[in-house]
């Protein structure tokens, strides 16, 4: 999204993987990414990939 290259099959890929559209897919790593970190044995990429698994989680499970 930040870098303008958003095709159609990254329209089909977000639908079909996430349910998503490619805007609410970027808008979902965003905010994971500006959310604080909490201090511990999970690293903060780690912390950042399970927001966004669980986010995508929720689009997944939208109704249509």
């Amino acid at each position: 999204m930040r870098a303008g290259l958003v095709t159609p099959h990254t329209e089909l890929a977000a639908r079909v993987l996430c349910n998503a559209t490619p805007t609410q897919v970027f808008e979902a790593t965003e905010a994971a990414r500006n959310a604080p970190f909490a201090d511990g044995d999970v690293p903060n990429y780690e912390q950042w990939r399970q927001r966004i698994a669980l986010r995508l989680t929720e689009f997944q499970n939208a109704k249509p």
